[in-house]
């Protein structure tokens, strides 16, 4: 992560690490107290609708630290780790990778670009040498965010929540070309020697990967959910729920506060996505 992006990562999440002390450390928390809880969870995720990219599902795993103020309202403090595979077909439009369009395209004899990103494929003029490319993207996100949830007991042992989080994600958009090549050699049969000679042919096939410069930075999101919790016992609870999770449209005023260029916002492909997800959570 480049020093920068690292350095206001910082700056952005002191606050969190004040509200954690306020809330989280005390003396109370050396005795037995319902009031404090921790959740471990995982989640599976898929994004609402297409924006930059065509299909962007994956995992998430995290852990959340709340603390009871009455019968219904809580607090939290959570850190989340989000990991996504995206399908996009104009990837090597958009990424303007400058060795793959000024270098490594213009090395392949009679290569163009254009037709080799829309295609991902070439062929040499003497069709010796032809070749597949597969390029492969993912983005990795991690989340850190404050939140509050407002909790109804339905039984003695279901209670049901809903809750509203804020917070930023740094994430990291990486891409990685797995190139297919074969190269074909044939040398045809001579019948006009006194020794016949048959011919032969043959494929030499083998594979090499690129990766390009990573899309790095930090976008500000905001996520209700909903959930449902059954108690397992006086310390155990597991949960379901239901998250969604928008990222904060472009805002001059936002990203000049934080320090934000406007490429984090270009490069982060995604507008919205929902997370179904399974926690256990430990009251103390």
């Amino acid at each position: 992560m480049p020093q920068a992006v690292l350095t206001r990562f910082n700056e952005l999440t002191r606050p969190v690490w004040v509200f954690v002390l306020l809330f989280f450390v005390s003396p109370a928390r050396a005795q037995v107290s319902s009031n404090y809880s921790m959740r471990l969870f995982t989640a599976g995720m898929q994004q609402i609708s297409e924006y930059r990219v065509a299909d962007a599902r994956g995992f998430g795993l995290g852990g959340e630290l709340a603390r009871q103020l009455d019968d219904h309202w809580s607090i939290n403090a959570q850190v989340a780790y989000d990991h996504q595979i995206l399908d996009q077909d104009s990837v090597l439009d958009e990424w303007d990778w400058d060795y793959w369009e000024d270098t490594y395209i213009e090395w392949l004899p009679g290569g163009e670009y254009d037709i080799i990103n829309r295609t991902l494929e070439y062929t040499s003029g003497d069709s010796i040498y032809r070749a597949r490319f597969e390029p492969h993207q993912t983005l990795g996100e991690l989340r850190l965010s404050l939140g509050a949830d407002y909790e109804s007991r339905e039984s003695e042992r279901w209670t049901t929540f809903v809750g509203l989080r804020t917070g930023i994600s740094v994430y990291d958009r990486g891409l990685k070309m797995e190139e297919h090549w074969t190269k074909s050699y044939a040398l045809a049969p001579d019948t006009t020697a006194s020794d016949t000679f048959p011919g032969f042919a043959y494929d030499y096939s083998y594979t090499l990967t690129h990766f390009a410069p990573a899309k790095q930075g930090i976008r500000p999101f905001f996520a209700p959910r909903f959930g449902l919790r059954r108690s397992l016992s006086a310390s155990t609870d597991v949960e379901f729920g239901w998250q969604v999770v928008v990222y904060f449209a472009h805002a001059d005023w936002y990203e000049h506060l934080f320090n934000m260029g406007h490429r984090e916002y270009v490069d982060h492909p995604l507008k919205a996505k929902h997370q179904i997800w399974i926690s256990v959570r430990f009251k103390y």
